[in-house]
């Protein structure tokens, strides 16, 4: 069975186990250092337990599919699904799956933690998302807060993301995102 037969056979994602098989059959096609699609998920399914606590209009309509969606196109087009991926530019060195600003976000989120952590999957998701969330709840645009995220007006960023998000929630049976 192909990826895209797996997933158009899927029609909601409600549920754990189904984004975790769609999860697992999408990084089968990115580099072995990918991590295990159930800890990519663990991350995304914490962090939506912990933002539907906050009373966040936003946040009240996103679904977990919604947040896997942004999520899994965020890892993919920063770091390929490298859970390794370093990368340094003129604002920092950026770590992990969602290429965390290490140098930037060091003392506001991390609260001091040592680079080595952003090298675990799970935290590297939460503290993106948890970045994410916080440039959402301030635009109110899932494209605006993706501009945040990048640091700018990367349209060609932005666009990225969002046709990949697209693209899994439509073959998943879902319509926007």
């Amino acid at each position: 069975m192909t990826r895209r037969s797996f997933l158009q056979s899927i029609l909601t994602l409600s549920a754990y186990p189904q984004l975790l098989d769609i999860t697992s059959q999408y990084l089968k096609g990115y580099n072995s250092a990918a991590p295990d699609g159930e800890v990519i998920l663990k991350a995304i399914k914490d962090h939506c337990q912990f933002v539907k606590k906050h009373n966040v209009q936003i946040f009240q309509k996103m679904r977990l599919a919604d947040w896997w969606a942004i999520t899994m196109s965020i890892c993919k087009t920063e770091s390929n699904f490298n859970p390794k991926a370093v990368n340094e530019n003129k604002y920092g060195k950026m770590i992990g799956l969602m290429q965390i600003n290490y140098t930037y976000w060091s003392e506001k989120i991390l609260k001091g933690r040592p680079k080595e952590f952003l090298f675990d999957p799970y935290w590297n998701i939460r503290v993106g998302l948890a970045i994410f969330s916080s440039d959402l709840a301030r635009t109110g645009s899932i494209r605006e807060a993706l501009y945040a995220y990048v640091g700018g007006k990367n349209h060609s960023y932005v666009t990225r993301v969002l046709e990949d998000a697209f693209w899994l929630m439509g073959v998943a049976g879902y319509n926007n995102v």
